[in-house]
């Protein structure tokens, strides 16, 4: 049934897999004063992807542009991740035409004292997407640093996406955490996209 999602404190993998399997559009607040429309949806015939990665990912210099990699497959449908020319999967190929939300999340780590500011933003078939640029303020002493965004990116069929980031001080890297005990909690990635086509 239609509605309002509240999804404050609650499990991303979790709830979005019951996004998914709602039949009817939703409306979905994500805790921080956002609230978008999903629409209708059917798992059966959808486009739909969930990617992450656990390792730790540098830049390759600083002030320079790294693609993120994603290693790993979540839940999926008409949505694939291809390598780019280094063999890293980091284009995500969607097989449809449509207007698709990309939602990410990366943990960010950086070792020495300072603080440090990261850039993330969005390519589309390897050109920066406008206006999807975010510049985030990374703090040192290894404290861990969440980020998050969501954009609506334009896709005709075959088009691919990747998820850039750089920093000035390539200390700052990507880094995931470990499954967690006393209470049991599962791993965290270094890097999470997901994409789902809302037309």
């Amino acid at each position: 049934m239609a509605g309002i999602y509240d999804l404050t404190g609650q499990n991303i993998e979790n709830t979005y897999q019951r996004v998914l399997q709602t039949p009817d559009g939703v409306n979905v607040y994500d805790g921080t004063g956002s609230l978008f429309y999903l629409g209708t949806y059917n798992t059966a015939t959808g486009s739909y992807g969930s990617f992450y990665d656990t390792a730790k990912q540098a830049a390759s210099a600083s002030s320079s542009a790294t693609a993120i990699k994603f290693s790993y497959e979540g839940l999926l449908n008409n949505i694939n991740i291809q390598s780019n020319t280094s063999g890293q999967p980091t284009k995500i190929t969607v097989q449809h035409a449509g207007v698709y939300m990309v939602q990410y999340t990366l943990q960010i780590i950086k070792p020495d004292v300072g603080v440090d500011e990261m850039s993330v933003w969005i390519r589309r078939n390897g050109a920066a997407y406008a206006n999807t640029h975010s510049n985030f303020t990374i703090s040192g002493s290894n404290i861990k640093n969440l980020l998050t965004g969501n954009y609506l990116v334009d896709l005709g069929a075959n088009d691919y996406i990747e998820l850039y980031f750089s920093v000035k001080n390539t200390s700052s890297m990507l880094c995931g955490t470990n499954v967690q005990t006393i209470p049991s909690r599962p791993a965290t990635p270094s890097a999470q996209i997901n994409l789902h086509k809302l037309n």
